[in-house]
Formats: structure tokens, C-alpha cells, sequence
């Protein structure tokens, strides 16, 4: 049986913990994602958030139609854009804040 947990430390210079982590059960394994934030940037924690709950959330909805490896290729290809695009919009949106 596979098992997964997550763990985090703050930073000695941070205020808050900007690494985030997510993991879910499937039928037949375990999908996972880490995000690190990056210290020196405003918001990172905020960055790590939805760059995980994205590539998760990317990664279910495309898991049931993966038959071969190339289809996992492009799942994999497609949760990390979809993270990508998500963590431009939030910059985006905070700039017009």
C-alpha cells in the first residue's frame, strides 16, 4: 500500500512558509506535487499554492484518458503550462492591485 505525507519548514528569514505540497490517493497510485517557493519574491507562498493545487487539479482531470506513455508525457507537459499560465495570471492580477 503507498502512503504519502507532507512536510514544511518556515525559513529562518521568512515570516511565512513558501514551499507547498499536495498529495492524493488514486485508484492505483498516488499523485503528487511539491512547489518551492522562492524567498526573495514577494507572494512566493502564495505562488507555491497554486502552482500545486493547479498541476493537481490539471492532473485529475486528464488522468482517465491516459492509455500510453506519450499520453502521460503530455498530461505531465500540460499540468505544469496550465501552472504556469495560472501563476502569470495571479502575478498579473496582483500587479493591477
Amino acid at each position: 500500500m503507498l502512503h504519502a505525507f507532507e512536510c514544511s519548514k518556515v525559513g529562518s528569514k521568512h515570516e511565512v512558509c513558501q514551499d507547498y505540497s499536495m498529495s492524493k490517493r488514486l485508484s492505483d497510485g498516488i499523485i503528487s506535487a511539491i512547489a518551492d517557493g522562492v524567498g526573495s519574491a514577494k507572494n512566493s507562498d502564495k505562488g507555491s499554492y497554486i502552482a500545486v493545487n493547479t498541476v493537481v487539479d490539471s492532473f485529475l482531470s486528464g488522468y482517465a484518458k491516459v492509455t500510453n506513455v506519450y499520453d502521460a508525457v503530455a498530461l505531465v507537459k500540460k499540468c505544469y503550462t496550465d501552472a504556469y499560465n495560472a501563476c502569470l495570471l495571479y502575478t498579473s492580477d496582483a500587479a493591477d492591485e
